[in-house]
C-alpha cells in the first residue's frame, strides 16, 4: 500500500465518515458545488495535500482550485516536519510539562504556584488563604483538558481537596489569573487568551501570527477542542474578522451569550504581549517554533503556557484573512528555507541570531 493511500485510510479511521459527509453537504449548501465533485476533490486533497475534511472546509478548498494556491497552505505534515527540523526533542520535557514550564518561565507568568508533589494539605491551605479560587492542572495535559477552576470558601476541606487533586493528577495549583475587564467582555467564564506563534530565525525571533480565543460563555476554558472559539488578530491588535467555533462549525459576528461584537474589538496591551513572546522565544533557543498562550491582565500581559507543535489551521481560515494564500510562504520567508512535508534529518539550530 502506498504512503498516500495509508495516509488517506488513517485520516478516515481517525475521523468520521458521517462528519466527512456532513462537511460535503455544508460545502454544497454554501456554494452550490456538486456533492460528488466536492467529495472526490476532498479525497484528492486528503491524499495529495495531506489535509483533513475539516481543514478542507475552513480553507474553502471547494472554491480554491488553483494547485499553486493550494500548495501555499500549511498542513499537518508541514507542521510536524518544521517542528522536527528546528525544535530539539531533548528540550520537550522541560517545556511541555506545565510544572517544568513554570520553573523556566515563572518570572513571565505573573502568578505563584505550588507543586502538590512537594506539598501537604496545610501547604495547600496556606496557598489558598485569602483567595476565592485557584486553578488545578494536570502537568501533562493539553487543549484545556485536565484543568479545573477550584472555588475556595470558608467551608473548604483542604485535606479532602488535597487528596482529590493528587489522585486526579492535578498536582499543579496556580494563582487564578484575573483578566483585563475588556477581555472579560468577550466572555466572562474563562480567561480569554492570545495565541502568539513565533519562530527563532538566524536574525532573531519573529512573530508569524496571533489569534485570540474566547470561551462559549459557559465553560471555564477557551480552547477550541473544549468548545471555545477563535479569530485571527491583525498586527494592530484590533479584531476585524468573525470568530469560529469548531464545536458547531459556526462563524459568529457577536458572542452568542455576551453579545460583544468582535469586529473593532481592541485587544489591550497587544504590542506588549507580542514583546513578551519575543522575549520568551529567546529563553530556550533550541526550541525555535512555539505557540505562546498569553493572558491580558489589568496591568499587562502574562504567559499562560507554551506549546510545541502549535496549530496551523486556524490562521488559514478563509473568513479570517484578506489574501487568497495560506501561511506557508510567511513561515518560509521568515526562516529563509522551504518547509518540507516530510523531514527525517537532524535538528537544525539557529546560527547565532542577532538579538
Amino acid at each position: 500500500m502506498s504512503r498516500e493511500l495509508k495516509f488517506f485510510m488513517a485520516r478516515v479511521r481517525s475521523g468520521s465518515l458521517r462528519r466527512m459527509f456532513d462537511n460535503v453537504e455544508a460545502e454544497h449548501a454554501n456554494g452550490g458545488v456538486g456533492r460528488a465533485a466536492i467529495f472526490f476533490d476532498m479525497c484528492h486533497c486528503i491524499v495529495h495535500y495531506g489535509i483533513g475534511y475539516l481543514e478542507y472546509r475552513i480553507y474553502n478548498f471547494s472554491r480554491v482550485r488553483d494547485p499553486q494556491v493550494r500548495a501555499t497552505y500549511m498542513t499537518g505534515d508541514h507542521n510536524v516536519a518544521l517542528t522536527a527540523m528546528i525544535d530539539d526533542r531533548a528540550c520537550y520535557a522541560e517545556f511541555e510539562n506545565k510544572l517544568g514550564f513554570m520553573k523556566n518561565f515563572g518570572d513571565l507568568t505573573g502568578r505563584s504556584y505550588i507543586d502538590l508533589n512537594k506539598a501537604t494539605a496545610k501547604t495547600l491551605a496556606d496557598f489558598c488563604r485569602g483567595r476565592t479560587a485557584v486553578f488545578a492542572k494536570c502537568p501533562s495535559s493539553f487543549g484545556g483538558l485536565g484543568v479545573e477552576r477550584v472555588a475556595i470558601d470558608d467551608a473548604t476541606d483542604y485535606g479532602q481537596l488535597f487528596a482529590r487533586l493528587f489522585k486526579q493528577g492535578k498536582v499543579l495549583v496556580e494563582q487564578a489569573i484575573v483578566q483585563h475587564h475588556e477581555m472579560a467582555r468577550l466572555s466572562p467564564s474563562s480567561v480569554n487568551t492570545l495565541r502568539v506563534v513565533t519562530v527563532l530565525t538566524d536574525r532573531g525571533p519573529k512573530v508569524i501570527y496571533t489569534i485570540v480565543r474566547a470561551s462559549d460563555g459557559v465553560k471555564p476554558v477557551d480552547n477550541g477542542t473544549s468548545g471555545g472559539m477563535y479569530t485571527v488578530v491583525p498586527s494592530d491588535g484590533v479584531m476585524k474578522y468573525p470568530m469560529f467555533s469548531d464545536a458547531d462549525s459556526t462563524y459568529y459576528d457577536v458572542h452568542p451569550l455576551t453579545k460583544t461584537r468582535f469586529a473593532g474589538f481592541k485587544v489591550p496591551y497587544y504590542r506588549e504581549a507580542v514583546t513578551l513572546c519575543l522575549q520568551a522565544a529567546l529563553r530556550i533557543p533550541r526550541l525555535r517554533y512555539v505557540g505562546w498562550d498569553v493572558a491580558i491582565t489589568e496591568t499587562g500581559p502574562v504567559l499562560v503556557e507554551g506549546n510545541i507543535l502549535p496549530g496551523y489551521e486556524m490562521v488559514q481560515n478563509y473568513r479570517m484573512k484578506d489574501g487568497g494564500q495560506g501561511i506557508l510562504p510567511v513561515f518560509e520567508q521568515a526562516l529563509g528555507f522551504k518547509v518540507p512535508r516530510r523531514y527525517d534529518g537532524p535538528f537544525i539550530p539557529a546560527a547565532d541570531p542577532k538579538r
